[in-house]
């Protein structure tokens, strides 16, 4: 196919076909060699057919083919490029990945740490916990130990403060932790400092109990006397092992104490160094040598005479047995009883007898009443202890 001007219509035909065989001469046919604009347009041949083209439609087809090489050209700069863009894209890609996976590790190690520490936290909180129940059950167990029969009476307070009390409690939130551990700390240490302090009072107190009555027995030239009427399988108080605590050597201390003092205490019951009368003794005469009020005469006054009103209770002094119960020439009505270990008591000038010969009369028991009986000037207790 050709293409070429047209030409002129005025031509002649022959002319025309000698043209195109020298346009065509030493060129392939059905191949396009090249086309030519004129002022009238362009013309496109095919073998021997030829088609006439408008410079509207040669524009047209030039600007086509000028958008189609731009497109090629474009589709392979992006093809040529794109590969480079898109390595470039995948870069970046990867680096974001990487960092993002950076940060992730990143994070899930913080998550780690703060897990970590919690659960450090929660082990050392629930340890504190444990060593104050812990803590608080000896303390309990202490408390049981310091007994009714062991300790005066009101001289210990069983409860504890409401701080210290940690089972059956809500559990404290974490702002409050360490405050409320705290304040439970210093609760028990305080339960802790009291249960001491009173060990040692109480030791000091049986102690000093003690000494008094040893003193009294001393004085009177007495043997603490063997108990009679006990017994029993025979099982030792363990010593305290070697690295007890300070409470549970104080407490086997106490213990053998207040043992000692129920022995004395046994013992003084049977002597007689209550009082016979209640309240504020007031001695009238003296033991010893004095003017008799009868006879007005030197005379040996063997006891001592206590005022009392008439009626009032007298009661024994020590536990014993009543050997005389009854009249008894200048003493009245009068009772005796016999306390054990040589030591005897005598009651005179009583207005009435509440006891009898053989009786048991326990120490404050009340054998007679006040009168005036006998040889007597007026209402008085004519009160002796004997000695053998």
């Amino acid at each position: 196919m050709l293409l070429y001007p047209p030409q002129p219509h005025h031509q002649p035909q022959k002319e025309h076909r000698r043209a195109e065989r020298r346009q065509s001469a030493g060129a392939v046919s059905r191949h396009l060699q090249r086309a030519h604009g004129t002022k009238d347009g362009c013309a496109l041949v095919y073998g021997r057919r030829q088609l006439r083209i408008g410079r509207v439609g040669f524009w047209a087809v030039a600007a086509a083919l000028a958008v189609m090489a731009t497109w090629t050209a474009a589709t392979g700069a992006y093809f040529a490029l794109g590969e480079d863009a898109l390595t470039r894209l995948v870069g970046g890609d990867s680096g974001m990945r990487s960092a993002y996976d950076d940060r992730i590790a990143r994070l899930r190690a913080e998550v780690d740490r703060i897990t970590s520490r919690r659960l450090l936290d929660q082990e050392q909180f629930e340890n504190r916990v444990a060593a104050l129940l812990k803590r608080q059950t000896v303390l309990e167990d202490r408390t049981a130990a310091l007994s009714d029969d062991l300790l005066p009476t009101g001289s210990f307070d069983r409860g504890q403060p409401k701080e210290a009390r940690l089972r059956g409690t809500a559990a404290p939130t974490a702002d409050g932790l360490t405050g409320t551990l705290d304040r439970v700390s210093r609760s028990l240490d305080h339960v802790e400092d009291r249960q001491t302090a009173l060990l040692d009072g109480l030791e000091q107190h049986l102690e000093s109990k003690e000494r008094r009555m040893r003193d009294v027995l001393d004085g009177l030239g007495l043997k603490l006397p063997a108990q009679a009427g006990v017994g029993g399988p025979f099982i030792p108080v363990k010593k305290p092992p070697v690295d007890a605590g300070r409470f549970e050597r104080q407490l086997y201390r106490v213990s053998l104490a207040r043992a000692r003092v129920d022995r004395y205490a046994h013992a003084l019951d049977s002597v007689p160094v209550r009082q016979p009368l209640p309240g504020e003794l007031e001695v009238n005469s003296g033991f010893g040598v004095r003017s008799d009020p009868f006879m007005h005469r030197p005379a040996m006054h063997t006891g001592l005479d206590l005022r009392g009103d008439m009626g009032e209770p007298v009661h024994a002094t020590a536990n014993g047995t009543v050997t005389i119960a009854g009249w008894d020439r200048g003493y009245g009505n009068m009772v005796e009883i016999d306390h054990g270990n040589g030591l005897s008591t005598r009651f005179g000038h009583l207005s009435n007898i509440l006891v009898k010969v053989g009786e048991k009369v326990h120490c404050g028991e009340m054998i007679g009443r006040v009168g005036s009986t006998g040889r007597s000037t007026g209402p008085h207790l004519h009160y002796e202890t004997r000695i053998n």
